[in-house]
């Protein structure tokens, strides 16, 4: 079981109960659990993937009709692999005869398996937010600008019809300029979380 992983459980809202768990430290296990049922003590309107602070780390779950994934690591582990491996632990639990612990430890040795992968992959992804934060900050630069002019032109409006029907315009047209380049951003970090993450999952299968 790798390290990374302190807690893997599945829990049933209604009865406020643990239904299967992995917890490699034996020590730490009565604490974790009390932090599981105070976790299912609050049954959600519908289905949620959300994250809570533990004195562990951080808490990730998925939670589906009366049945709660948990995952409990370090708060520095990336997310989308958390999400994937609650992800695979609801899906076996519909496509396999297994039992929920039996999947537990299976999901568990498949990413420790990968944990080398695991470790590129979030270095890859550390590498895409940073760019993505440098093209961020310069469109939002860009949109300062466009927001300055933006001003300016509609001081320059109140003159005349004619000024104000331009810079109405300009505005207009900044916007969507605006909206195009976030848009474009966006396609371009999800093809390279792409490009990264099926390969990864491919080779594994």
């Amino acid at each position: 079981m790798t390290e990374n992983i302190i807690c893997l459980a599945i829990g049933n809202f209604d009865n406020k109960s643990i239904t299967a768990e992995l917890i490699p430290n034996t020590t730490l296990k009565p604490y974790i659990r009390k932090e599981i049922f105070a976790l299912l003590s609050e049954k959600p309107a519908a289905e949620w993937l959300i994250s809570t602070d533990s004195q562990f780390g951080l808490w990730s779950m998925i939670a589906n009709n009366n049945v709660c994934y948990m995952f409990l690591g370090p708060k520095n582990y990336p997310s989308c692999i958390v999400n994937s491996l609650l992800f695979d632990i609801k899906t076996a639990l519909k496509d396999t005869q297994q039992s929920e612990q039996e999947i537990l430890e299976s999901m568990s040795k498949k990413y420790q398996n990968g944990q080398g992968k695991i470790k590129n992959l979030s270095e890859n992804i550390k590498k895409v937010q940073e760019l993505a934060y440098v093209g961020i900050k310069k469109v939002m630069e860009n949109t300062e600008i466009a927001e300055d002019l933006s001003e300016k032109t509609d001081e320059l409006a109140s003159t005349s019809f004619l000024m104000n029907q331009e810079a109405k315009r300009l505005e207009r047209q900044m916007y969507w300029r605006k909206i195009k380049l976030k848009f474009i951003i966006g396609i371009a970090i999800l093809s390279v979380l792409l490009y990264v993450v099926i390969p990864l999952f491919s080779n594994d299968n």
